[in-house]
C-alpha cells in the first residue's frame, strides 16, 4: 500500500488511483491510532508510536473523545479574535447572546475581558469531542462566567492550537453542577 506525507509528519496510507483511502486502507489506520493512541495514554512522552489527529471518515467517534482527552494537556493557549467576542456582544436577531452577556456585566468597550473569562474559566477536564463541521473537529467544554455555566465550543487545529468558536447560554444542561 502507498504512503504520503501527512499530518503531524508521518506517513499515511490512500488508494494511488485516485489519492483516497479505500475501506482497507481505513481499517488498517484505525488499528494502528487504536493502539499507538492507547500507548500515549498509557505512556504519554516515552511512548514512540504515532498516532494521527482525527480524520472525518476515518476515525470514529471513541477514537475522537480518546484523542481529546489524551491531548487535554497539550493544548496550547487560545488567540484572542476580537471579531469573534464582538458577535457575541452585538444584538442578533436569531441566537443572540449579547443580552445574555451584557446581563452579566460584559460589554463591547471591553471585548477582552469576555475573552480572558472564556478562557481562564473553560474547565479543561470538561472538554470533550463534540463533532466534525466543515472537516474541522470541534469539542465543548463547561465555562463558568460570573456564576453562570455555559457551554463554549472551541476548534482543535492539527497543531493543537486551540480557536474559541461559540458560547451556548443555555447549553449548560450536561452539567449539573459548578464544580
Amino acid at each position: 500500500m502507498p504512503l504520503k506525507p501527512g499530518g503531524g509528519n508521518h506517513m499515511q496510507l490512500y488508494d494511488s488511483r485516485n489519492g483516497e483511502y479505500t475501506e482497507q486502507e481505513k481499517q488498517i489506520m484505525r488499528e494502528r491510532d487504536n493502539a499507538a493512541l492507547a500507548s500515549y495514554k498509557w505512556n504519554r512522552e516515552a511512548s514512540t508510536v504515532k498516532f494521527h489527529f482525527p480524520v472525518e471518515g476515518v476515525h470514529e467517534e471513541d477514537y475522537c473523545r480518546d484523542f481529546v482527552e489524551s491531548i487535554r494537556s497539550d493544548l496550547k493557549e487560545p488567540i484572542f479574535i476580537e471579531s469573534k467576542m464582538n458577535y457575541l456582544l452585538t444584538y442578533r436577531e436569531k441566537d443572540d447572546k449579547s443580552k445574555f452577556l451584557k446581563a452579566l456585566g460584559y460589554s463591547e468597550n471591553k471585548p477582552r475581558e469576555l475573552f480572558h473569562d472564556i478562557c481562564v474559566n473553560t474547565r479543561l477536564d470538561s472538554i470533550e469531542f463534540s463533532r466534525f463541521s466543515h472537516k474541522e473537529m470541534l469539542v465543548e467544554g463547561k465555562t463558568i462566567l460570573k456564576g453562570k455555566i455555559v457551554k463554549t465550543i472551541w476548534k482543535i487545529e492539527k497543531d493543537l492550537a486551540i480557536k474559541f468558536v461559540s458560547l451556548i447560554p443555555g447549553g449548560y444542561k450536561q452539567w449539573k453542577k459548578l464544580n
